[in-house]
């Protein structure tokens, strides 16, 4: 469970709390840009009228009325890592709770960030990195960190730049676009 994924279920489901049962609330990519970026599967589950946790799970995984058992389908999918949930008083429903599962999930920083290290990172590069939602791009910096590289991290809310400078001087740009 992620804090900023409960927020977003918390949202959605304050949305779907004021609006007719069935009724669609709030674009899930609107939801989240507020609270971070996410990457490979993502998806939510709603549950109308049911308070108990262990009665939740279980209505999602049955998935009645669904023939092709989506809820069930996403809730044991291997790429999901990370969640949020969140219930709200709903007029008709008596409740509504909302799961949201994602496969990667990062906070965004709020600002531009520009930060270079040497041989081991510090805070704020560490900070920078985990706003990253790439394995491959985490690796490229710390790998060339442990090899006594000058890693620097330019990040702005779009992107993120890593540059390897090599002790001979010869320096490697990798781009990696955010949103």
């Amino acid at each position: 469970m992620l804090a900023p994924l409960v927020d977003a279920a918390h949202d959605y489901a304050t949305d779907l709390a004021e609006a007719p049962q069935g009724k669609a609330g709030s674009a899930l990519e609107g939801r989240l840009a507020k609270y971070g970026t996410w990457s490979g599967v993502a998806g939510e589950a709603l549950v109308y009228g049911t308070r108990q946790p262990e009665a939740i799970v279980v209505n999602l995984l049955l998935s009645d009325g669904d023939s092709n058992r989506r809820n069930r389908t996403f809730l044991l999918h291997d790429g999901v890592t990370v969640a949020g949930f969140a219930m709200a008083e709903h007029a008709t429903a008596g409740v509504v709770g909302v799961l949201s599962l994602f496969g990667v999930f990062v906070k965004a920083l709020n600002k531009a960030v520009s930060v270079t290290c040497q041989g081991a990172s510090s805070a704020e590069f560490d900070e920078v990195l985990d706003a990253v939602p790439s394995d491959q791009a985490k690796e490229i910096a710390t790998s060339a960190l442990s090899q006594g590289k000058a890693v620097t991290l330019d990040y702005t809310i779009t992107q993120l730049q890593i540059t390897v400078e090599e002790r001979d001087g010869n320096k490697q740009v990798y781009t990696l676009p955010l949103k």
